[in-house]
């Protein structure tokens, strides 16, 4: 009886190929799965699940949301996990606990991204739950936020670039004192937000602060704002105009605490830090963002205002035109947008529809290991279906069809689809591009390229400018300067005034260099003077001050 792991129903449908209701794992199943070993059972579970799936028609969805199914695909999950060679010592008992928490099994391995230490990850698990198991248990999620973020290290500039090592307090918490620590300021009611009501993916911009528990204990008592109004929390530092002034954009003092901050003041990196760390210690999910306006760099913060709502632009400064704002995500340490936050934190990105089409999206990366493209399309076509908001379901079905007419056809549903989410939209047009390059129209394919830079110029200058820095680029590394030189006056009539700080470094700064490192110091010269024109930084801007450290490259005499 070797396929009894499956239940006796699906045992019936694999021997048989008749159809039949799908049965629920049992805890035999998972016994089995412990006996036999995660890769043995990982391959006959895969292969399980795409016999048993069946894909939507029409408006009929597919069968990944029948709760059979997903406990079976939950269970697939594990498997696939735990086959890591370094998880082979994980406690038994720790994974059958594991196993009979659904809702903690969805939180983990629906949250895992390709970024993440999986070994960490788990063992992190482990700790925690041997040190307390009710705790554990009542704080799952928690726990599971902590994992990931600590899975990896942060960067060596967090939490930003303009503050030393050695000035940050220290030692940070280890796994196991954040945790102790959040569920006391949880018991003692220090927070505005229940950890335990709070999505992994909120917890994740709460728990991400590499501090003493002193420090954070010091914002609980003397940086608390009502949650309403905590973007006050900003505005309460001191702004140090002799900084700028003097050019000190790095912290000039020995000590980078939050009550030295309150008591030195600071610039907006400061202020954003201290915002965004005393929310953190409030129970509040923070980021630190920044970004290029017209004078240059700048930071801010943003909050978990309320259940599913953000505030992002505390501190940003609407008349210096911060097209985007960039912070981390804590469990990849990769850039993410404030309009991706938004978009991602949109109520059908929690929905059952779209979790279902996170199944579907499974399954079609499953036939396409199997190498079974067709049934990869259908099941990618049913993640769309369920649900059309679904970002990663457009970008997987593009890389199934392989015809480009066919394609192009598919991206422009896309295109209609994501009207007014920016970042999708430029990425489809670019993909449509691709299409007509790839067939021969290349006149076609410039006229799609030139719809990024004309309909982002104004709200989204950055997405136009990065599109523009492209085709500058490329006219600058085959060697088509003259045609480049027209083209960057082009792009200075069109985007510099707006462009801000983000035109200057990925066109302006870029396009000089390379006029400087050929010799050519007369166009080098010139292309400094029509930036400085069309950008127009206001006098001793970090702006103005980058553009005269450029201008001090040039010979005295040329």
């Amino acid at each position: 009886m070797k396929y009894v792991v499956f239940g006796i129903v699906a045992w019936i449908s694999l021997a048989t190929g008749m159809s039949a209701v799908l049965a629920p794992p049992t805890p035999s199943d998972e016994a089995r799965l412990l006996a036999d070993g995660f890769p043995a059972s990982q391959t006959r579970l895969e292969a399980f699940l795409r016999e048993q799936y069946q894909p939507g028609q029409g408006s009929l969805p597919s069968n990944a949301g029948q709760p059979a199914f997903r406990a079976w695909f939950l269970l697939t999950q594990w498997a696939e996990r735990l086959s890591h060679p370094e998880l082979a010592g994980l406690d038994p008992n720790f994974l059958k606990e594991a196993f009979h928490h659904p809702a903690f099994a969805e939180d983990l391995l629906f949250n895992l991204t390709e970024t993440d230490s999986v070994p960490q990850v788990f063992q992190h698990l482990q700790t925690l739950w041997q040190a307390n198991p009710t705790q554990f248990w009542q704080y799952s999620r928690l726990a599971v936020a902590l994992a990931l973020v600590y899975d990896q290290p942060p960067p060596p500039n967090w939490p930003h670039h303009q503050v030393t090592a050695a000035a940050l307090p220290g030692p940070a918490m280890s796994l196991s004192e954040a945790f102790a620590f959040w569920i006391e300021s949880d018991q003692a009611k220090k927070l505005y937000s229940d950890p335990k009501m709070l999505s992994v993916g909120q917890l994740k911009f709460m728990v991400d602060v590499f501090l003493p528990a002193e420090e954070l204990r010091w914002a609980q008592k003397n940086a608390r704002f009502p949650r309403a109004d905590f973007g006050k929390a900003f505005s309460s530092i001191a702004y140090d105009h002799g900084r700028i002034k003097a050019q000190q954009y790095v912290w000039p003092f020995a000590d980078y605490t939050l009550a030295e901050i309150r008591k030195r003041g600071g610039i907006c990196v400061d202020q954003a830090y201290f915002a965004a760390v005393a929310g953190k210690a409030n129970g509040l999910p923070t980021l630190y963002f920044s970004g290029q306006g017209t004078d240059g760099g700048h930071a801010w913060f943003g909050y978990l205002k309320g259940a599913n709502r953000w505030e992002l632009d505390c501190g940003r400064y609407e008349n210096q035109n911060y097209a985007v704002g960039e912070a981390l995500d804590p469990q990849t340490w990769q850039t993410i947008t404030d309009a991706e936050l938004s978009y991602f934190a949109k109520p059908s990105q929690r929905s059952d529809a779209f979790r279902q089409s996170q199944l579907d999206l499974a399954l079609a990366g499953l036939y396409s290991q199997n190498q079974e493209p067709d049934r990869a399309l259908r099941a990618a076509t049913s993640a769309i279906a369920i649900c059309p908001e679904n970002v990663e379901g457009w970008k997987v079905k593009t890389t199934l069809i392989s015809d480009p007419v066919a394609r192009r056809a598919h991206l422009e549903k896309a295109l209609n689809q994501f009207s007014t989410n920016r970042e999708m939209r430029v990425e489809v047009q670019k993909a449509i591009a691709a299409t007509y390059r790839e067939t021969g129209d290349l006149a076609k394919a410039q006229e799609w390229e030139r719809k990024v830079i004309s309909e982002n110029r104004n709200d989204r200058s950055d997405l136009s400018i990065t599109a523009a820095a492209e085709g500058l680029a490329t006219l600058v590394n085959t060697n088509q300067m003259e045609a480049a030189m027209k083209e960057y006056r082009t792009l200075l009539s069109r985007l510099g005034r707006k462009g801000g700080g983000n035109f200057y470094y990925q066109i302006v700064a870029p396009f000089t260099e390379s006029l400087l490192k050929a010799g050519d110091f007369k166009n080098a010269a010139r292309a400094l003077e029509l930036a400085r024109r069309a950008l127009q930084p206001d006098p001793n801007s970090i702006l103005d001050q980058e553009m005269r450290e450029l201008s001090a490259k040039l010979p005295e005499k040329f």
